[in-house]
């Protein structure tokens, strides 16, 4: 049975859930934690552009798991109990504001531990799914990017998912990810 958590932005902060894992933590989201996210989403668009990124993947990675791990271990308490596949919801409701796409850009792909990728761990199954709630019409659903390796970009790349159909923005374009998949 896979594992299955959620990384939520909230009015409050950031939700960290993982029913399975027993895990239930809300912690602060700052004005310093989205410059961060922001300034991540920066590197991710150097390295790519780089002839050697892997070095500075990898550490990229290391930087976006210490931050989410933060001082209760949440990634590391997930590792403990999940069961392969762990997917991994990053979700930001819906709200659309630099705050949410910093959140959303950020490059969770990469997170990478112990000098490895999560993405090539055969013993994680690593797999983030980026979500937003959207409002169309008078209809409010959730739609999840089963596209993992979105990278961020001034035009951010969003796919939309809606029952078995599959929404593309027109000013969008989804890049794949350039260090592994899910599985």
């Amino acid at each position: 049975m896979q594992t299955h958590a959620t990384v939520t932005i909230a009015y409050h902060g950031i939700e960290l859930r993982c029913p399975s894992a027993g895990v239930s933590e809300d912690r602060p989201f700052t004005a310093g934690d989205v410059a961060l996210l922001q300034s991540w989403a920066a590197r991710y668009q150097e390295l790519a552009r780089d002839d050697r990124p892997a070095a500075g993947l990898l550490q990229l990675g290391e930087d976006v798991f210490t931050w989410l791990n933060g001082p209760e271990r949440f990634l590391v308490r997930l590792l403990d109990t999940a069961q392969p596949p762990l997917l991994i919801e990053f979700a930001a409701g819906r709200e659309d504001t630099p705050r949410a796409r910093a959140f959303l850009d950020a490059p969770w792909e990469l997170l990478a531990s112990d000098g490895r990728h999560w993405a090539l761990r055969a013993d994680a199954i690593y797999c983030p799914i980026r979500a937003q709630t959207a409002e169309i019409g008078d209809v409010a659903w959730t739609s999840a990017s089963e596209m993992v390796g979105f990278s961020a970009r001034e035009n951010r790349s969003r796919l939309i998912r809606d029952a078995a159909r599959v929404r593309y923005y027109p000013h969008v374009q989804p890049r794949p990810l350039s260090i592994g998949s899910c599985r």
